[in-house]
């Protein structure tokens, strides 16, 4: 009778044992590898949804050859998709000693031509017809992302309406972080980059090194004290947004791609209920209203 029991009890455990096997959570992989600036925001996305579905296991990787069960991707795209997440703003940046910075028109914000004199190679004969009515150069090397994943790029050439062919200065092949480094430790380095880089998530400043060109951010075709105080820091940058109906400003957008379930349902959380979490990383709203540059 007692190895009878005894023998119940094992293939009691080993039944159990089988079942937690089958049952144990399974933890899928979401890479980054192209989009890595959206890595902390990503992160927490996925905290909060664990806490609402504690089965619910996701690592978020990055890596050229790390096999993911979803891909984080950047468009330059503004139109929302079901894959959309969220869209990052592209904003202009110099280090914070350049010379730029003393000159008035410069202050009061980049207006559209501006940007295009500050950004924008001329052809020869609008180069002369500068020249010949008194315009100054302005100071600083520019520098720009190329290469196939160059979105940012492809961003702020579509808000100046050339191509990223024509963009002055130094172009280098890497990532938003390379572009925001250079800029950091370059004098006289004029460029741009994603509000989620430009300022530090904690102090909601511009990082060390950075500061921030004011724009116009609503499309009126005027740059307003409103306007420049919100690129001062983050939490000016987020509000301006979430109390005007259209942003103007040079976005993209940010997608997640996947043929998994339960991913798919947290893409569609994320864009239901976590939309609200986009803002500490300075991103906007998958669903935000945009307008194109005229």
């Amino acid at each position: 009778m007692e190895k009878v029991n005894n023998l119940r009890l094992a293939v009691l455990t080993a039944t159990i044992s089988l079942v937690a096997v089958g049952t144990q959570a399974q933890t899928f992989r979401i890479s980054v590898q192209d989009a890595q600036f959206t890595q902390p925001a990503i992160e927490r996305l996925v905290a909060e949804y664990s806490k609402q579905n504690p089965s619910f296991h996701v690592e978020v990787v990055k890596g050229a050859k790390v096999e993911a069960d979803a891909i984080v991707s950047l468009s330059a795209d503004v139109n929302s998709h079901e894959t959309t997440v969220g869209h990052f703003v592209v904003l202009p940046v110099v280090n914070d000693h350049n010379a730029l910075l003393n000159v008035k028109q410069v202050q009061r914000g980049l207006s559209g031509k501006l940007e295009q004199q500050l950004f924008v190679e001329r052809e020869l004969e609008e180069e002369i017809e500068a020249r010949e009515s008194g315009e100054k150069e302005l100071p600083g090397t520019v520098y720009s992302i190329t290469g196939r994943k160059s979105v940012t790029t492809q961003v702020l050439a579509r808000q100046l309406q050339t191509a990223p062919s024509r963009f002055k200065g130094k172009r280098i092949m890497g990532r938003e972080e390379n572009l925001l480094d250079i800029v950091r430790n370059t004098s006289d380095a004029v460029s741009y980059n994603v509000a989620s880089l430009i300022y530090d998530a904690e102090s909601r400043q511009p990082v060390n090194g950075v500061a921030v060109l004011a724009v116009d951010l609503d499309g009126n075709g005027k740059i307003t004290n409103e306007e420049r105080d919100a690129v001062g820091n983050l939490d000016a940058l987020t509000a301006f947004f979430a109390t005007h109906s259209t942003s103007a400003a040079p976005v993209g957008t940010i997608d997640i791609h996947t043929e998994n379930a339960n991913l798919r349902n947290f893409i569609n959380w994320t864009r239901a209920e976590g939309q609200n979490i986009l803002a500490h990383f300075g991103l906007l709203k998958a669903a935000r209203q945009l307008a194109l540059a005229k």
